[in-house]
């Protein structure tokens, strides 16, 4: 499949991780960023499946982030910060 070149808005902290990351990190971002996207928009033909997917990928990022050292303070204060 061909591929286009999309620019979308993130954090600071977000893209400089990816701008510092290996060619081979890159891709793997890529490639889920891409697979996001097009469970999102294939969610429109499928929404119960696209829901049970969606909270299996939630569930596998709480797992990972919590095995990582986050908490729910965390959070709280990551998410206080954007106020």
């Amino acid at each position: 499949m061909a591929k286009t070149l999309l620019t979308i808005p993130v954090d600071e902290d977000i893209a400089e991780l990816y701008y510092q990351a290996l060619p081979e990190d890159r891709y793997k971002m890529e490639f889920m960023i891409s697979f996001w996207l097009r469970d999102v928009a294939y969610a429109r033909d499928n929404p119960e499946e696209a829901k049970a997917r969606l909270t299996t990928l939630m569930e596998q990022i709480s797992e990972k982030a919590q095995a990582r050292g986050m908490t729910p303070e965390i959070l709280a204060e990551i998410l206080a910060e954007d106020d």
